[in-house]
């Protein structure tokens, strides 16, 4: 999905739902997929949990998952975790 369009179904949810302050609101992110200002927008929106889809780090097993991704760009998506202050970024 686009940023506008996660804004768009975000901002519906809370006009349908209220959103409690203490809430948990999870993202599951790929980072191979997203950007710094999505994830600094996602934190704006009220997201306040994120999982990092990371599988592996040894180049033989994301070859053998297809799953190519480097430490430098999954560590980018969590450092922008932080900055938005997301209060909880697991992996898996």
């Amino acid at each position: 999905m686009s940023d506008e369009q996660i804004e768009r179904v975000f901002r519906m949810i809370r006009k349908h739902f209220e959103l409690i302050p203490s809430g948990e609101y999870s993202i599951e992110i790929d980072p191979r997929k997203v950007s710094r200002d999505t994830v600094l927008m996602l934190g704006r929106l009220g997201f306040n949990r994120m999982s990092v889809g990371i599988q592996d780090f040894d180049p033989k097993v994301q070859a053998a998952v297809n799953r190519i991704q480097s430490y430098e760009e999954t560590k980018e998506v969590i450092d922008a975790a932080r900055e938005a202050g997301f209060k909880s970024v697991s992996v898996d």
